[in-house]
């Protein structure tokens, strides 16, 4: 149930007016009536006024009974930090008889990539990604069931089954096109990310460098990092793995990236892995 009362308690604390408050969105008399209602405010007037307010939308909705519309897009924000046991919790309390056909593919989605990062059960992870795509005779175009075909190659491809992992990778480019998520940087960056691991699993190395620059060039885009260390970390070890003359090489420029961005992430052992391909080189040319 939404709370009008946190919106006026919040707005009073930052001493704004009624007025002050809905500048630009909506008049004195129209913020009133979302702070002393327990009607939920348009979608658009609610992003804008939790924003200005530092609010989320758990702030404002009874986490007993979760708005899907209001939940997912938080539960994606915790998701994105790796928060993956709030995200369970929130994914649980969700009110499933408000969910949409799409949102019901979203949020069954990210019960499957939760539970999967928290318990690497493989075969778990499977059944649950495939529940997601099959049944349904029509194109796959909702991006959580591409989302879910890659969760499918990406499992097999970590349990070294190559082979199925391409099946499922293979039908992800032609897919992308005819999706709505390219919107959503973190998942399509994601998407880029787990082709270009592959690909390089494969040492199909152009086409890693591919995927992994193009995931690259949309975080410069939209000011985001959260993969730059492994997509750096990708592109420099294919170019080290196929360089004739490492000193002309880009293979060091972008393994020190992956080194500076993992650093600041706390992702150590990837750091190790970049600082040893550059000793492993480094040696190599001077010998």
């Amino acid at each position: 149930m939404y709370n009008g009362r946190v919106i006026r308690d919040a707005r009073l604390a930052q001493h704004l007016t009624q007025a002050e408050l809905g500048a630009g969105i909506c008049d004195q008399p129209a913020i009133s009536h979302i702070e002393n209602s327990n009607e939920l405010p348009s979608d658009r007037i609610i992003k804008i006024l939790l924003n200005r307010l530092n609010l989320r939308y758990s702030d404002v909705i009874d986490n007993k009974n979760v708005n899907a519309n209001y939940a997912l897009p938080e539960i994606e924000e915790l998701i994105s930090k790796q928060q993956y046991q709030l995200a369970t919790e929130r994914l649980k309390a969700l009110d499933r008889d408000t969910l949409t056909t799409h949102t019901t593919l979203e949020a069954d989605f990210l019960i499957a990539y939760v539970n999967f990062h928290l318990n690497k059960n493989y075969d778990q992870a499977i059944f649950e990604f495939n529940r997601n795509i099959l049944g349904d005779e029509k194109q796959l175009i909702d991006p959580f069931e591409i989302l879910s075909l890659d969760q499918l190659g990406l499992i097999y491809c970590l349990k070294k089954e190559l082979d199925n992992a391409r099946f499922y990778f293979q039908q992800i480019p032609d897919l992308l096109s005819k999706a709505n998520i390219a919107s959503n940087t973190y998942w399509i960056t994601l998407i880029y990310h787990d082709l270009a691991f592959f690909y390089s699993r494969t040492h199909e190395y152009k086409l890693s460098n591919h995927y992994a620059k193009r995931g690259l060039e949309l975080l410069k885009e939209n000011h985001q990092s959260q993969f730059v260390d492994s997509l750096s970390f990708t592109i420099g070890k294919n170019y080290a793995n196929t360089t004739q003359d490492w000193k002309k090489s880009s293979a060091k420029h972008f393994l020190q990236q992956a080194i500076t961005f993992g650093k600041f992430k706390g992702n150590l052992d990837l750091v190790k892995r970049a600082e040893a391909i550059i000793v492993q080189h480094e040696q190599s040319y001077t010998n």
